[in-house]
C-alpha cells in the first residue's frame, strides 16, 4: 500500500501595501509594456542582498532600463526579444528580508516558479512539515497582506525533489554523497560531512534527517 508522504504544503497569496510586495515590482508594473509572469528563483546572499530570476513578457529593452535606474537593484540581465528572462540582484526591503529570512530559518520550501496573479499578488506554495508550514505562515511580516489559498499533502515526481530542497540542504545533500556518505557500505560518516562544511555534527544530522524523511518516502509511492 503506497506510503502517505509527511511533507504538506501551504499556498498562499502575498501582497503589500498598494499590492507592491517590493519596490522593484512596482517598476515592472509601471513599466506599461512589461509583465513579471512568474519568479523562477530568489535567494538571499550571505551579505544580506538577494538575486532572483524572473519571467518578464512585453517591451524587455525598456525593462532593463527600469530596473537599471532603480536605487534598490545593484545589477541586473535581461535576455530575450518579447519574452524572456531578467537576472536581479537587489537589495530587499525590510518585508522581503525578512521573508527570505524565514526560509532560511525554518528550512521551508518555496515550490517555483512563483506566479503573479491577475490581481497583482504572488502566489507562493510553501513545503515543509506541517508545524513548520504553521510557524513561517504566521511570522510572515505584517507589511504583508497574506491569504491562504489551500493546504494538503504534497506529492511531487522524482526529477523535482532536489529543486524543492532549500540551498543550505542541497548543500549538505551534495557534501555527504561527495565524500561516500551513502555509497554502499557507508565510506563516511555525519562527521566527515560535518567537518567539510565546517559544522557540527548535530547540525548535519538535523539536515540529513529532513532530507531523508522528505524525499525517501516519495521514492515508495
Amino acid at each position: 500500500m503506497p506510503r502517505s508522504n509527511p511533507v504538506r504544503y501551504a499556498t498562499v497569496e502575498l501582497t503589500g501595501a498598494e499590492s507592491e510586495l517590493h519596490p522593484i515590482d512596482r517598476v515592472l508594473a509601471e513599466t506599461v509594456a512589461v509583465r513579471c509572469e512568474a519568479v523562477e528563483q530568489v535567494s538571499m546572499l550571505a551579505d544580506g542582498t538577494c538575486v532572483e530570476l524572473c519571467r518578464l513578457r512585453g517591451d524587455l529593452d525598456a525593462a532593463s532600463t527600469a530596473l537599471s535606474a532603480h536605487r534598490d537593484v545593484l545589477a541586473c540581465d535581461v535576455v530575450g526579444a518579447e519574452r524572456g528572462l531578467a537576472y536581479i540582484h537587489f537589495l530587499p526591503n525590510e518585508a522581503v528580508g525578512r521573508l527570505l529570512g524565514l526560509r532560511e530559518r525554518h528550512e521551508v520550501a518555496f515550490e517555483t516558479p512563483m506566479r503573479y496573479t491577475a490581481d497583482g499578488a504572488l502566489r507562493v506554495t510553501l513545503l515543509g512539515e506541517e508545524a513548520v508550514l504553521q510557524a513561517v505562515v504566521e511570522e510572515i511580516p505584517s507589511a504583508l497582506e497574506v491569504q491562504l489559498v489551500r493546504t494538503g499533502h504534497y506529492r511531487t515526481d522524482r526529477r523535482a525533489l532536489r529543486a524543492s530542497l532549500t540551498p543550505r540542504q542541497r548543500e549538505v545533500l551534495a557534501v555527504a554523497t561527495d565524500v561516500g556518505y551513502y555509497d554502499a557500505g557507508r565510506r563516511a560518516t555525519q562527521a566527515d560531512v560535518a567537518d567539510r562544511l565546517g559544522v557540527s555534527r548535530s547540525t548535519v544530522g538535523e539536515h540529513l534527517r529532513k532530507i531523508e524523511a522528505w524525499i525517501l518516502p516519495s521514492l515508495v509511492q
